[in-house]
């Protein structure tokens, strides 16, 4: 669309301004993509684009798998193009705790972006927080995922402390799981002390025994890790070890493999004495 050749002029605004709101998404999202070479030749004001806004942040939801993608790939140009500003923060923000999954994806995916440019900033911290304790584990997921990125950039920091010592001793265990995975980078950050990490300790060795069978898997799957940081030791575990000896022994397959895959590294760590695992197939390998 080369509008320096006069074939299309400020004359064509209102046909255009028809596409950014036009019932044929592909028609619209073309419209959408051009938009700012539109403003910057005088076709549209960037007024009347802003007032027809919310007709490509439908894109962003569409049924379409490729209008969808193009028009979160097409979020960048509209910034540049003072279309889309900090205003609309908070879309984006309801967008990432999406109930359709693709949605939520692309929507954290574009985080960094999003924040780069000032759409989201420090002011929606406490938004991510909430969203690390979502009910859905799907979103809880993805926040927990976007840690270092929301620590780096400033969304998390140290004022939260008092807020991820909580997640530590949550009730819920999925919260309390996550907030123990990643202690380590927590601390790393400044975001908490390490003495107070171990302060509650117990509530993550309560997790080694959880009624939940993948709480309890991922629990002792992150036992050689919080070991090697100081933040439990062997004998910590020792008195938990025959629940990881259940799931090494379940007659669920799946449950037993998991557990057999994690034996080595537990092994070696010295958290599960090779002598209590004689009856089953994990075996010390490779090693003396």
């Amino acid at each position: 669309m080369p509008p320096e050749t006069g074939l299309i002029s400020r004359d064509d605004g209102n046909r255009f301004l028809d596409m950014l709101g036009s019932a044929d998404e592909l028609t619209r999202l073309h419209a959408w993509e051009s938009v700012g070479r539109l403003i910057d030749a005088g076709i549209i004001s960037r007024d009347d684009a802003i007032a027809l806004k919310r007709r490509f942040l439908e894109l962003l939801e569409s049924s379409n798998r490729w209008a969808r993608l193009w028009a979160w790939a097409a979020i960048p140009r509209l910034i540049v193009a003072g279309v889309i500003s900090r205003d609309d923060g908070n879309r984006f923000l309801e967008l990432l705790e999406s109930s359709d999954e693709g949605v939520r994806y692309l929507a954290w995916d574009s985080l960094p972006r999003l924040i780069m440019f000032g759409v989201i900033s420090r002011d929606d911290g406490n938004r991510f927080l909430e969203l690390l304790e979502s009910s859905d584990e799907g979103v809880r997921y993805l926040a927990w995922d976007s840690l270092p990125r929301l620590i780096r950039t400033g969304l998390i920091s140290r004022d939260d402390g008092n807020r991820f010592l909580d997640m530590l001793g949550s009730a819920d265990e999925l919260t309390r799981l996550h907030a123990w995975e990643s202690v380590g980078r927590l601390i790393d950050a400044g975001i908490i002390s390490r003495d107070d990490a171990i302060a509650l300790k117990r509530r993550f060795l309560e997790l080694l025994e959880s009624r939940e069978v993948l709480v309890r898997f991922r629990a002792w799957e992150a036992v050689p890790d919080l070991i090697k940081i100081g933040m439990i030791s062997r004998d910590d575990v020792a008195g938990r070890r025959d629940h990881f000896l259940e799931m090494l022994g379940s007659r669920d397959y799946h449950i037993a493999k998991l557990a057999e895959d994690l034996c080595q590294k537990l092994l070696e760590i010295g958290a599960v004495p090779e002598e209590n695992l004689n009856p089953y197939r994990c075996r010390r390998t490779g090693r003396g």
